[in-house]
């Protein structure tokens, strides 16, 4: 699971920045920490399935970003 404290902190510098190009970087980290936390989650779901016989969404979490 993410640091939910740098999350915020990445969000606030996201919010006072004025260069596009920084944002845009800090933008793309952002979605790569909260994409690998749903990725996470995803493979721990997986793993309850299988041990527990749970039924949840077969397809993995798809993101589009560009």
């Amino acid at each position: 699971m993410y640091d939910l404290n740098f999350a915020r902190k990445l969000c606030a510098c996201i919010a006072i920045e004025d260069d596009p190009e920084k944002i845009t970087d800090m933008w793309k980290l952002l979605v790569a920490i909260v994409q690998e936390n749903d990725e996470e989650i995803w493979l721990r779901m997986t793993m309850l399935e299988c041990k527990y016989a749970l039924t949840f969404r077969k397809a993995r979490p798809e993101w589009d970003i560009d």
